[in-house]
C-alpha cells in the first residue's frame, strides 16, 4: 500500500464550494505550512509529515484524515 495525499482534490473542492481560488500561498497564510511542503504533498513526494500539519490541513479543508490521505494498493512488482 502507498499513502497518497488528496491535496489537489481538496483544494479544488474548497474552491468550488467557496467560489474563491485556493492556492498554496493562501494555505500558508492561514496555517503556516510552507508552499514547498504543500507542493511535495500534492505531488506525493513527501516522505514524512507531522501530525500538526495533518491536523492543520484537516481544519483548513474541514475534512477527515481519510479525505486528506488515502491508501492506494500498489500493483504487484511495483517496487
Amino acid at each position: 500500500m502507498v499513502i497518497q495525499f488528496q491535496l489537489r482534490e481538496l483544494m479544488a473542492r474548497k474552491a468550488r464550494l467557496t467560489g474563491e481560488p485556493v492556492t498554496y500561498e493562501i494555505i500558508n497564510e492561514a496555517k503556516k505550512i510552507s508552499p514547498n511542503t504543500l507542493s511535495k504533498m500534492a505531488q506525493n513526494k513527501l516522505k514524512m509529515v507531522g501530525i500538526s500539519t495533518i491536523e492543520d490541513l484537516c481544519d483548513f479543508f474541514d475534512c477527515e484524515v481519510g479525505e486528506l490521505m488515502v491508501n492506494i494498493k500498489e500493483p504487484p512488482n511495483a517496487h
